[in-house]
């Protein structure tokens, strides 16, 4: 059974409809999985899956999913050709998390 968090190194996303992230299931097998293993492993060398795993939609461009009404809200659909492309701001929010935690931990 696939996480239930984003893969992506500095990512943990979960699906948060009111947010807009949705997570989305790698394909099973194929060249369009060897480039979702690529993107996750350029921070994350050592990922090696055993089967499916999730992505976030945060790391995908809007043109690679399909909205059913085109309204902000509506259930979207990503295409079975999408491949993540999108780094977050991943080390600039650990930092600013870390720098958080420093400034709690000096009060």
């Amino acid at each position: 059974m696939p996480s239930s968090r984003c893969t992506v190194q500095g990512c943990s996303n979960i699906s948060n409809h009111s947010a807009g992230i949705s997570l989305h299931r790698s394909p099973a097998s194929g060249a369009v999985r060897d480039q979702w293993l690529r993107f996750v492993r350029t921070h994350r060398a050592n990922f090696a899956p055993r089967g499916i795993f999730v992505v976030c939609s945060e790391h995908f461009t809007e043109n690679c999913f399909e909205r059913g009404l085109h309204v902000d809200g509506s259930k979207r659909t990503i295409h079975s050709h999408a491949i993540p492309t999108v780094w977050k701001k991943g080390p600039e929010k650990l930092s600013s998390a870390r720098s958080r935690r420093k400034v709690r931990m000096n009060t």
